[in-house]
């Protein structure tokens, strides 16, 4: 497992910008959380966090996107600057945090090639 790399992001907060990243953007799809991804021509991280209708209520969707959050922030340093959401399902609630970690890590070299890391 890699070691913690927190960075700093912007937080897409615009309904267009989580459009513009889903519509246009890569989707990798994983276990526990799917991942869409654009490249930006500047520089710098952005970062939407979101969660699929079936989690039903807001205290599960809230659930769901924090411990995507926390696992974003930890370790965002090794991604290529860009756009990034993250989308939570019932799984990501299921799943104990190291496998949302080994999951980030495994999406995250997925990522097209030339853009997986900076180290």
């Amino acid at each position: 497992m890699l070691e913690e790399r927190p960075c700093r992001f912007q937080t897409l907060k615009k309904s267009e910008a989580f459009a513009r990243v889903l519509r246009q953007g890569q989707w990798i799809r994983g276990t526990w959380f799917h991942l869409y991804y654009l490249p930006e021509p500047a520089d710098g991280i952005y970062a939407g966090f979101a969660a699929s209708r079936k989690l039903y209520t807001r205290v599960r969707k809230n659930r769901a996107k924090r411990r995507l959050r926390e696992v974003f922030r930890r370790y965002c340093g090794w991604l290529p600057p860009g756009s990034f959401v993250l989308m939570g399902t019932e799984k990501t609630l299921q799943a104990p945090f190291p496998a949302l970690v080994q999951e980030f890590h495994r999406l995250r070299q997925k990522l097209p090639h030339g853009v997986s890391s900076s180290a």
